[in-house]
């Protein structure tokens, strides 16, 4: 019995001491293991806090694209209010225009019908002066009751003629000033039309600038919401 305690002694010993050593290893293992996870989890959260600074960035310049587009639709609103007042203005003076055309041309045509009746009553004064001479204009006189009726009947005579003269330069007169005006307004509504048309053009292109910087608006704050959430996330992955 002496013998085998003996014996048992140093196992034991070996036993304690292989236990020992490998409790030891496996503190060392885990202890690198848990190292190692340190270590990815440090790398992850730097990875992270980068992104965030990424997303960051992204976020802010998102933001300042979204004020410069903002001040360009306004400036274009801006603009396109005062280009549809000046086309509301150049259509008023179009219509005020032609209303003005219509007046000199029915002007014009009053003047003909006045023109055509003078030149047809002094056409047949001349007509009757070439065929009867002057035998009807004695005629006149010589009937007179009275000398003042004979005075009257020459002053008459000589101012029938003048006065159809004068009433034929006249109208011939006002009917060329009125052509002329006619003109005028003729090139003035062709000046307007032309111009009208420019704004007109120039108005569409700011409707279509309008609906690009509309839709640069609507990317720009989805692109903000997009970075915005993404940002959301990995702050919360870090905390």
């Amino acid at each position: 019995m002496p013998q085998n305690r003996t014996a048992i002694v140093p196992i034991c010993i070996i036993l304690a001491l292989s236990v020992l050593v490998s409790g030891q290893a496996w503190g060392q293992s885990n202890a690198r293991e848990i190292s190692k996870l340190r270590e990815g989890k440090e790398k992850e959260l730097t990875k992270l806090r980068a992104e965030i600074q990424a997303f960051e960035k992204r976020l802010s310049e998102s933001e300042k694209k979204e004020k410069t587009t903002l001040d360009h639709i306004d400036y274009l609103e801006r603009q396109g209010a005062l280009m549809r007042k000046l086309i509301n203005r150049l259509r008023d003076q179009e219509q005020q225009l032609t209303g003005d055309i219509q007046e000199s041309r029915s002007s014009i045509k009053d003047l003909e019908q006045q023109l055509e009746s003078l030149t047809s009553q002094y056409a047949k004064y001349v007509r009757s002066v070439y065929k009867y001479g002057r035998v009807y204009d004695l005629e006149l006189l010589f009937s007179s009751q009275s000398v003042n009726q004979l005075y009257i009947r020459i002053e008459y005579l000589k101012r029938f003629s003048e006065q159809r003269a004068k009433d034929l330069r006249e109208v011939v007169g006002k009917k060329s000033d009125l052509e002329a005006q006619n003109e005028r307004l003729q090139n003035n509504l062709q000046h307007e039309r032309k111009l009208l048309a420019e704004k007109t053009g120039e108005e569409s292109s700011l409707k279509k600038k309008m609906t690009q910087r509309q839709r640069m608006l609507a990317s720009i704050r989805n692109d903000k919401r997009s970075y915005r959430q993404e940002l959301q996330r990995r702050t919360k992955a870090v905390q």
